[in-house]
């Protein structure tokens, strides 16, 4: 049960960012990314409208920088969940 994936890096990877401000985690992410070329759209919104996701897609050129983004957008204030 210990098995590791093995990725071949730069490899395109994806992340689903979930909050309530849409806006606001735009934010957050080109805040987190700078210049860094990424692809990030609407993938969802809740019914009642408090919280939608959005699908976060880049090319990542090792597992420190894949796990850096990771931890900078799960700690991030607006941000209340990544997958």
């Amino acid at each position: 049960m210990n098995e590791h994936l093995h990725i071949d890096y730069p490899c395109r990877w994806d992340y689903q960012i979930i909050g309530e401000d849409e806006q606001r985690m735009r934010i957050a992410v080109a805040g987190i990314l700078g210049n860094v070329d990424y692809v990030l759209t609407l993938a969802h919104r809740s019914e009642n409208a408090r919280y939608c996701s959005l699908h976060l897609s880049l090319e990542v050129e090792s597992q420190e920088r894949r796990l850096s983004i990771f931890e900078q957008l799960r700690h991030h204030a607006d941000v209340r969940y990544v997958l």
